[in-house]
């Protein structure tokens, strides 16, 4: 279908796992994607289904109707493809299922993918008990993963959050979040700086210490086209700086690509209708902010 690494997979998702033993034909798997193909006389049905390995257990299903014409139609076909390569994206029923899984591991057993998971639920309610939750995840991650690109990469963006929305983090007060974010962001440009979250943390700290983040953004952006949370990110920090249009473009191609746009998404589209003075779609976007312990949601 398309090709997925282990951003969307959260890592964890794509190797093996202890409590399970797949029948898959040898191929050790946490997760079965399966489908089919039905032509009628009018249009194609495909089906996808996924699957826990071993256990069997049902986690999601969908239908898309296509016309006959998709078969000579690469973009349409790749389309599809996205949608249904979504199960492994970020809030999608991966996502649920892995977080469930990792609720039950002691917390001292976490790893860098599980704090990603972390980071994702926080960024979806944004309360200050979850963002504690990913600080304290990536803090120890750091300590026993120090050579992991991503594991800096997650302290730097909730250390950034910390800074803007004014959480509660411990320096020692010897530092501002923000300077303990950008040693961080550093850290993991140093370890690999064509990772990912690395550029994302970067640009992120950049854009909030008032310098150039463009480059960095565009970098992120060309590592992974199709991450909707790069996508947000960057149009989001390109409509505070007011670049409304293409920053809402960004921000809709997040929502698009998302199985479920958490309300961050929708707070961007609504501050860029309203830069764009589109104030009816701002307030439909601004609706759909479901975080209701964010102020920043309640003040859009």
């Amino acid at each position: 279908l398309v090709q997925l690494d282990e951003h969307d997979l959260f890592a964890v998702a794509a190797e093996p796992r202890g409590d399970i033993e797949p029948d898959t034909g040898g191929l050790a798997t946490g997760y079965v994607l399966s489908g089919s193909v039905r032509y009628t006389p009018d249009a194609i049905r495909i089906t996808a289904r996924l699957v826990l390995g071993g256990a069997g257990t049902q986690l999601w299903s969908d239908a898309y109707d296509v016309p006959l014409t998709i078969e000579r139609a690469p973009a349409e076909q790749a389309s599809v493809a996205r949608a249904i390569a979504g199960v492994a994206a970020p809030y999608g029923p991966v996502f649920e299922a892995e977080r469930a899984r990792t609720a039950a591991v002691p917390r001292e057993r976490l790893g860098t993918a599980e704090c990603m998971l972390e980071y994702y639920a926080y960024r979806r309610d944004f309360t200050p008990a979850l963002h504690a939750e990913a600080l304290d995840c990536f803090e120890r991650v750091t300590r026993s993963e120090s050579g992991s690109a991503d594991a800096w990469a997650g302290l730097a963006l909730v250390y950034i959050d910390a800074y803007a929305y004014g959480f509660t983090v411990d320096t020692n007060g010897e530092k501002s979040a923000l300077d303990s974010a950008r040693e961080a962001a550093r850290r993991a440009m140093d370890i690999d700086g064509e990772r990912l979250f690395a550029n994302l943390a970067l640009a992120r700290v950049q854009f909030f210490s008032r310098t150039d983040f463009r480059r960095t953004s565009e970098q992120a952006i060309a590592l992974r086209p199709n991450s909707a949370e790069a996508l947000s990110l960057v149009g989001t920090m390109l409509t505070f700086t007011g670049d409304v249009v293409q920053g809402r473009e960004m921000i809709d191609r997040a929502i698009e690509l998302s199985p479920r746009p958490p309300g961050s998404y929708f707070a961007g589209k609504a501050l860029a209708h309203i830069g764009e003075r589109q104030y009816d779609a701002a307030l439909a976007a601004a609706l759909r902010i479901d975080a209701p312990n964010w102020l920043m949601g309640h003040l859009i």
